[in-house]
């Protein structure tokens, strides 16, 4: 927990240092600063799970999260490198589904804690995203919203809310299925 709260504070320096060399277009120097940083930081440089950045990077991070807390991952990942969405939502609504995901496993006491994340481009105009887990079998919903466990006040979730609203912008449809322990947020995207 130190060593994550020391590397949190000083993420701030190393960023300007990043985009220095970044602006500089030196992109050896770059990449052997970062190679050099994750190393020298106790972070695990990993694998390509897909060709898309913001996806790799998001999965990365919360398969990486995940195994920290005992839960078994899989996933199944089939993005080209450029969607045809704005990059910030597609990570808005890919970071909340695993986030969403990952919290309700880790507030698991009992049963086996598992994450599984599909991610596919349906031919070129429509982009399926599923995350299931597993997690209490307790859901508060106060009509279609879900109630945040979160947050005081019997709100809505704002992950959930940001998901739904996001699709919609994009044409979208979300569905969120839950049955015993097992919760299941589909979210295809049409362009």
């Amino acid at each position: 927990i130190d060593h994550t709260r020391k590397i949190r504070h000083d993420i701030r320096q190393q960023l300007t240092v990043i985009k220095g060399m970044a602006q500089k277009k030196d992109h050896t120097a770059l990449l052997a600063y970062i190679d050099n940083y994750l190393h020298h930081s106790g972070l695990q440089a990993v694998t390509t799970i897909c060709d898309n950045y913001a996806a790799n990077s998001l999965i990365q991070y919360y398969l990486a999260q995940a195994q920290v807390y005992k839960v078994a991952t899989e996933h199944k990942i089939s993005l080209p490198p450029k969607l045809p969405m704005d990059e910030s939502d597609f990570a808005a609504i890919l970071g909340n589904m695993l986030e969403n995901a990952l919290e309700a496993c880790k507030a698991q006491t009992s049963g086996n804690r598992f994450l599984n994340v599909r991610a596919e481009m349906v031919g070129s105009s429509m982009l399926a995203l599923s995350v299931t887990n597993s997690f209490s079998g307790l859901i508060e919903k106060e009509g279609e919203a879900f109630i945040s466990s979160k947050r005081t006040g019997h709100q809505e979730g704002i992950g959930i809310a940001s998901i739904k609203s996001l699709a919609a912008q994009y044409n979208g449809i979300t569905s969120f299925e839950y049955q015993d322990q097992k919760f299941t947020a589909k979210v295809l995207l049409n362009f």
